[in-house]
């Protein structure tokens, strides 16, 4: 993954050369989307497994069936190449108070950076097919508290393809997912994260991730939950957000 340097090289397919990343127009929900999506987005102990909650309690009260779906580290198709990033020292695990901690470190690896990016473009897509299908039978929206959109933060993290977040690969990489509902990002002070997920100070990238999903946020027009004030005004936000989409 991220190096704590901050230093950042990347190739013509993945740079913004230094740049801000350019806004990405909004996409309507789709005429013959169904089930609709609602997905939570943020770093490892903002709250969205809390507020997808909500979010099924809020469907159920309007009469819609809603099934909250996980869907992360889908790893079908790239488990050969993971493989073969331990044996050659670009991933590793730490343990911290019994608590394991995954890290993949592409920057510098042309033969596993890119390969990577396409076979989870394939694996996130394949994944959120299955699980749409399955949990769409029964439910007229899902709830994706891990979606392909922290797929795609993943992978810049893991790879440091900046570009990703506008560029063609991170659009199919998230299309499952892309104009079907609203993406709700869950926004979480890293004092506050600390507060109810100690463990997570082992995370060497954690400032990193909150750093990331604010500037993904604002690149697509996500809507802010501000999960740092109290959880009832941060529940009310999400209500709201529901009743909106089911009107």
């Amino acid at each position: 993954m991220i190096g704590n340097d901050g230093a950042v090289n990347f190739q013509s397919l993945e740079t913004t050369g230094g740049a801000p990343w350019p806004k990405v127009a909004a996409r309507g929900i789709a005429a013959n989307s169904c089930p609709g999506i609602i997905a939570f987005v943020g770093s490892d102990g903002s709250g969205k497994s809390t507020l997808a909650r909500t979010a099924q309690e809020e469907c159920a009260a309007c009469g819609i069936p809603a099934q909250v779906v996980w869907s992360r580290f889908n790893n079908f198709l790239s488990k050969p190449l993971l493989a073969l990033a331990r044996v050659t020292g670009h991933s590793r695990r730490e343990v911290h108070d019994g608590v394991t901690f995954g890290y993949h470190n592409f920057r510098g690896a042309v033969f596993l950076r890119h390969p990577f990016i396409a076979l989870q473009t394939l694996d996130v897509n394949l994944a959120a097919a299955m699980k749409a299908r399955l949990a769409g039978k029964q439910a007229g929206i899902l709830i994706f508290e891990r979606s392909a959109w922290d797929t795609l933060a993943d992978v810049i993290l893991d790879t440091g393809c900046d570009r990703l977040a506008v560029n063609a690969w991170g659009r199919w990489m998230t299309a499952s997912v892309s104009g079907r509902g609203p993406v709700l990002w869950v926004s979480r002070s890293k004092a506050s994260i600390l507060a109810t997920r100690p463990e997570l100070k082992h995370d060497r990238l954690l400032d990193e991730k909150i750093a990331l999903y604010g500037r993904l946020a604002a690149v697509h027009g996500w809507h802010r939950i501000d999960n740092s004030r109290s959880l009832d005004e941060a529940k009310a936000d999400v209500r709201e957000q529901v009743r909106r989409l089911v009107a």
